[in-house]
Order: C-alpha cells, then structure tokens, then sequence
C-alpha cells in the first residue's frame, strides 16, 4: 500500500496538534480529575522501550479504561496502511469485548484484592517497504491464582494486502516436519531449555502440527518462532523462542521466496533448493534423540500378559520415516509396549539407523516389500527380487533376518504363498490412517473396533499418525488390553507359515 502524500501528513500532523491543545485544555478545565476511558494517545514509538525497528507514520495507539471493577490498557500500532490498521484495530477491538463479557460472566471482583485486569501490549518485529511483523503479548487477570499469558503474532504482506500464514511461506509441504526437527536441534544444541526440563514436554511441544508453530514471525534473515507458556517445559520458562535462518531453512525445504528476503532468491540461485524430501540431509537422519542416529538402545521390557488378559498387536508398514518413526519409537518406548514395523527396503537404504533402532529396542523388524507394488500383477522374479532384495537390505543393516511379512495392500494369490515362506501378516482393524490424518478418528475408530486377538493396522509415514500413537496405547492399556509382539499373539514358530489377520484363543 503507498504512503500518504506529503500533503497528507501535514493535514495529519496539524489535526493531531489541534486534538492535543484541546485535550490539555479541556483537562484543565475539569480540574484534578483525570478519566482514561477511551483515551487515544500519539506516542512517538521511538520513544517506547518495548518497539524495535522502523516504524511509519503516525505511532503507537492507545485504550486505556479504569472501571470499579475492572481495568484495561491496550497498546497497538498504527502503521498508515489502512490494510494493516483495520486488522490490528479488529484484533484490539475483539480481545477488550471478550475481556468485558468475561468480566460481566463473573460479576464483581470485590471478594479479590485486586480488580479484574487486561494488558496488551506489542513489539513489531519487523517493519520495511515490503513486510510488517508485530507481536502481541496479553496478560489477563480474572480472579485466579495468577494471570494467564497469551501471545499472538502477525504478519503481513504490505504489497498483496494479504495477512500470511505459516503455509504461505513454504511451497513444500513437508515443512512442520522439517520446523519440528530443526527447532528441536536448536533448542538442544544452544542449551535454550535447561537440561532438567523433561526432553519428552520438549518434543511433545514440537510435534509437527500447525497449533505448535502458530507464533511466528518473519523477519529479515529468518524465521522466529515463539512457543506458549507450559509448551516447552514449566513455567518458569517463559515464552521461550528459537530463530530459524533462511539458509537454515533453504537447505532442508522449498521456501515460497515470494515472502523470503532477497537473500534467499539468491541462495535459492546458488545452492539449487530440493523439493525431494528424503534428500534432506543427503537422506541420512542427524538428532540423536529425535532421529535415531545413535546405537546402543536399550530394549524394552513388556509387561507379562495374564492368561485371561485380552491381547493386541500394534504393526505399522510404509516406513521409516525420519520424523515420524522416532516419535513413534518414543511413545512405544515410554510405555514398554512391543511393535512391528513392516519397512519398505528403498526406505531402509536412506534411513538404516532407524532399522538398527527398531530392532534394538525390541521391536520385530518385518518385510514390506522394496518398492511396495501389487505383487500379485508381477512375475515371479520380479517378486522375488521385491521380497528378497529387502531381506537382504535389512539383514545387511541390523544383522538380523526378518521372518515376519507383510504383502502390500493385503494382496496376494496361492503362488506368492509357495513362493515365499514366511508368516503373512495382515491385519483386522483398520483406521485407515493414511485417508483420515485425524489423531482423535484413529484413536476412536479403534478403540471402537478392537477387539481381542485383533492385530491393528498403522502406518508410520503420516504425522496423525505419530500424534495418536502415545494416546492410543494409553486408551488401549487402560481398557485391560495387554499390548504383545504379533508374533506371540499368533503363537508363532520359525516353522510358521501361512495368512494371519488376528489371533483365534
């Protein structure tokens, strides 16, 4: 949006003056009383300690209101584009009605030492001829123990008029799981969280979905990211924040250099920016915690079923996946509960820490195949060297050969039955994961469904799924479920051969 002309300025500049007079003397007119409500006070914003950056014309704007039962202070800026105002104005506007109707629902506050309270105040980020980032700090005080803290930020586009969104930004959609990551390395790398602050609060608040990266602000070299209070860690943190550089960034995902800074259109020139996201990295995983580089895991101890106790088994298929498979691996292992993972062998070969992970922690490592086909529309060497060229991938990798197998999309005929001699691995509850990406349908469809001797089907390369994991064994281990490796529900042997979707007690 262009600048008011010059003209218009003065025009501006002289009405202000003239309200100003005539507030002074309209004040001392009235004697010692002083009202606030409804005060709009110009401010230079230089002046203000909380401002950083350039600012336009005309400043900082202010909402002042002291009732008997309540008080409030609003600060916002006024930026001269009319697009920009009308949306913070909205937002002001907005948050002091809620307030006022909160205060309304609780009636008086004299039973309080203090009356009710609501501060808002701003810091702008950034502010140049082509973007506008402010951030909004509230503190509201209704009558508990202590106020509760919120912030919101906003970005703004000044030439397309367009508030942005996170998606705006990146032209990759695999970019919360890459934000997940690389937020989280920052955080451990530069000790930004104390090493006493439980790492699973930390990683829970950085799974990748958009709630968790909500605040964000885009600066001129990065991105800045600020988490809520209690996301992180307690509450003595803060608000904590962690910046992303653009070539950070760049490096990792497809940015939208549309809304990037000039820099990244010439980094993008020079480094050839992938849209491939197993290339990040060179396809080789870096966190320790987050992406299982490490060896030496313990494994885990499952709890005993009793006789009588129903039993699942909980498989997932189509992985590893860098993100996702760690934060699954976790859930599993908070909660000692026994999986299989039935991994693709193209998928191995870029991710083989994760193959040793699995199998060192416990789990069985199954065949899914190299390349995931319908096996039933190849020859017989083509599924041959489908099935054994992932055989020996994944021995190569963990030393272990696998003797579980799981044909892709169930499907399978009598020849693929003589042809390899393995335990098929089906399933008989099915959320369908990879169509509904909704934690809270898998974690419904199936305890809906489940049943026991059932063995459940997930797959390990879908964000929903990884959120549901955790939640979905808690509900599965408190309605009296015994979670079991697959193989010990169907009472396998190495002998075992055959077509299995649940098991028969």
């Amino acid at each position: 949006m262009k600048e008011p002309t010059r003209m218009k300025r003065m025009m501006f500049l002289k009405r202000t003056l003239m309200f100003l007079i005539l507030s002074i003397v309209l004040t001392a007119l009235s004697g010692c009383g002083t009202s606030y409500e409804n005060t709009t006070v110009f401010v230079d914003p230089l002046t203000q300690n909380d401002y950083v950056g350039e600012t336009l014309y005309p400043g900082i704007q202010s909402i002042i209101e002291d009732d008997e039962n309540y008080t409030l202070s609003a600060f916002y800026p006024a930026t001269g584009d009319p697009f920009i105002d009308q949306m913070l104005t909205q937002y002001v506007n907005a948050q002091i009605e809620l307030y006022k109707q909160e205060v309304s629902a609780l009636g008086s506050s004299h039973r309080n030492e203090w009356p009710y309270e609501l501060k808002l105040t701003y810091t702008v980020a950034r502010d140049d001829a082509n973007y506008y980032a402010v951030l909004f700090k509230e503190s509201k005080y209704l009558g508990a123990a202590l106020p509760s803290e919120d912030i919101i930020t906003f970005n703004f586009d000044k030439e397309a008029e367009t508030l942005l969104s996170l998606e705006d930004l990146f032209s990759d959609d695999t970019y919360l799981n890459v934000l997940s990551h690389l937020t989280y390395d920052v955080i451990k790398n530069e000790d930004l969280v104390p090493a006493t602050v439980d790492v699973n609060w930390i990683k829970g608040g950085l799974l990748p979905n958009i709630d968790n990266f909500k605040h964000f602000l885009l600066l001129p070299d990065g991105l800045k990211f600020i988490f809520d209070l209690y996301q992180l860690g307690p509450a003595y943190l803060g608000t904590p924040s962690v910046e992303l550089p653009y070539d950070m960034l760049a490096a990792h995902i497809v940015l939208n250099v549309a809304h990037a800074s000039t820099f990244l259109e010439s980094y993008a020139e020079t480094t050839g920016i992938t849209d491939d996201a197993s290339a990040y990295n060179g396809g080789e995983v870096v966190s320790d915690d987050m992406n299982a580089t490490r060896t030496g895991y313990e494994p885990i101890t499952p709890s005993i079923p009793s006789d009588n106790a129903p039993r699942v088994a909980i498989t997932f298929e189509n992985g590893p996946h860098p993100i996702y498979t760690p934060i699954i691996l976790d859930a599993l292992r908070q909660r000692n509960v026994p999986a299989a993972f039935f991994c693709l062998g193209n998928r191995a070969e870029d991710y083989p820490a994760l193959c040793v992970r699995i199998v060192q922690e416990g789990h069985i490592l199954g065949n899914g195949t190299f390349t995931h086909p319908q096996l039933t529309r190849l020859s017989d060497d083509e599924r041959f060297i489908e099935f054994g060229k992932t055989q020996e991938k994944l021995e190569a990798i963990t030393g272990e050969t696998p003797m579980l197998f799981r044909p892709p999309y169930g499907l399978f005929d009598e020849a693929l039955l003589k042809q390899i001699d393995l335990p098929f691995i089906l399933w008989s509850v099915d959320p369908q994961d990879r169509i509904y990406q909704d934690p809270d349908y898998i974690v419904t469809y199936v305890s809906d469904h489940v049943f026991d001797g059932a063995i459940i089907r997930l797959h390990d390369n879908y964000a929903s799924t990884a959120q549901s994991v955790g939640r979905l064994i808690d509900v599965l281990l408190e309605s009296g479920y015994t979670i079991v490796p697959v193989d010990q529900l169907l009472n396998l042997s190495p002998d075992s051969t055959g077509v299995y979707s649940q098991a028969v007690r």
